[in-house]
């Protein structure tokens, strides 16, 4: 048992770069292969669970009691440039079961930050970004994400709010949401007007091709967000398509299915 943990050990020096003095690596699988790992700091943890695979990825904690976990049968593949990035302290990356990750960057600035992918999530060429504290994406299971030819799906949070994507979403590529403007616009007595505001996608959802979702959008379930449409409200009528800028509902008591039928 302990000449079987030693050449755990020596195969990861091998196989990754890797600096996590005083901090928590726990890696079960043996695909943890060409990755370069930093972790600075204190009780910050790496988990990847057994049959998970980690692979050309750059992966940098720095901060207090941070955690990245990749759970059972899932892939997180890179090209080298693939970036999974915590500053801060109490920061949370947490991968689900049989999920698939490919070319994407998870970025946390900040403190008290949650990115969750459910079991089952696949993520082609997406950027998910959050900066000060108190956030948290919530990506439920099944949904998916298909950025591609350098137009990612981007995903930015700010200010304390939230984004949650319910069950079974797709997504194409070219795709920006956003819980903040990321700057001040203030009224004439110098009052700021633009803070951010949650965001909801209810399940089974379709959001085409260069689609822009701000702050405080509500899209009801089972809704197909046409390409090019900007979404800036709440949209409470499921079964619909909704279309243009700004949104609005232009075929109603409808549904829609991944494949051809």
């Amino acid at each position: 048992m302990k000449e079987n943990l030693l050449l755990k050990k020596i195969l990861l020096k091998i196989f990754n770069r890797i600096s996590a003095d005083n901090n928590y690596l726990k890696i079960e699988s043996i695909h943890f292969k060409n990755n370069y790992l930093r972790i600075e700091g204190n009780e910050n943890s790496l988990q990847c669970e057994k049959q998970s695979f980690l692979r050309n990825s750059h992966v940098y904690i720095k901060g207090m009691e941070n955690r990245i976990s990749i759970d059972i049968e899932t892939e997180v593949y890179g090209n080298n440039m693939q970036v999974l990035f915590v500053n801060g302290s109490n920061n949370q990356i947490l991968i689900g079961k049989n999920c698939v990750i490919r070319d994407t960057t998870f970025f946390i600035n900040g403190n008290n930050n949650v990115i969750c992918l459910e079991n089952n999530v696949s993520v082609y060429g997406a950027e998910f970004h959050i900066e000060q504290d108190n956030n948290c994406l919530n990506i439920k299971k099944g949904t998916t994400f298909h950025g591609r030819n350098g137009y990612p799906v981007h995903i930015a949070l700010d200010e304390g709010s939230s984004i949650t994507i319910n069950e079974d979403c797709m997504f194409s590529n070219g795709i920006q949401i956003r819980s903040t403007d990321s700057h001040s616009i203030i009224d004439s007595t110098g009052k700021r007007i633009n803070y951010a505001e949650d965001i909801t996608i209810g399940e089974h959802c379709w959001i085409g091709l260069g689609c822009i979702i701000l702050k405080g959008t509500t899209i009801a379930p089972h809704t197909v967000v046409a390409a090019g449409s900007i979404c800036t409200t709440e949209y409470h009528k499921g079964n619909c398509i909704i279309a243009g800028n700004p949104a609005k509902v232009v075929k109603e008591n409808i549904d829609w299915d991944r494949k051809y039928l």
